[in-house]
């Protein structure tokens, strides 16, 4: 099994270690603590996980601090998803970016809740959960934080593990 850390914004390194990964196909521990990120390098990284459970590989997701925006995305493509006691949640509908003159995004504060790919997501996160897709719409409107026990009442995560589980 190969970790991959995915800490602070979602980097093009984080892509490239899981790209990497997938030229030699193996079990990938993803540790999260991570405020999101853009869109593309998200998607990346969705893509890639679906690769490796195509494969019939376990993908999982343990969240140390934060999985916000992005990185809630990615760990909700997890075959199995953990957090410490203490973790933080939030997810919300994509930000409209600018980008500048460097290529690096600006980021607008407006929500965009009929994005493509933010359907497809409250499909897939209704499906999972056995939530209605409308109360996860309502909760996506605005940035919507969640404690570990709130993610493991509505069934973000499939476990919450002790600090000594991960040592």
């Amino acid at each position: 099994m190969k970790r991959v850390d995915l800490i602070g914004v979602l980097s093009p390194s984080v892509v490239e270690q899981v790209k990497n990964i997938c030229r030699n196909p193996t079990d990938l521990e993803l540790y999260i603590n991570s405020e999101g990120g853009i869109t593309r390098r998200c998607n990346a990284i969705l893509g890639m996980i679906q690769y490796l459970r195509n494969r019939n590989l376990n993908v999982s997701g343990l969240v140390t601090g934060d999985a916000h925006s992005a990185a809630f995305i990615i760990l909700q493509a997890c075959t199995s998803r953990k957090s410490l006691p203490t973790a933080n949640f939030m997810f919300h509908a994509p930000a409209v970016l600018r980008f500048g003159r460097e290529g690096e995004p600006l980021f607008v504060d407006d929500r965009n809740p009929n994005h493509p790919m933010h359907h497809l997501f409250l499909d897939e996160l209704a499906k999972r959960t056995k939530l209605p897709k409308t109360m996860l719409e309502n909760w996506s409107a605005e940035e919507r934080y969640f404690s570990a026990e709130e993610a493991l009442e509505f069934h973000f995560i499939d476990q919450i593990v002790d600090q000594t589980a991960t040592s």
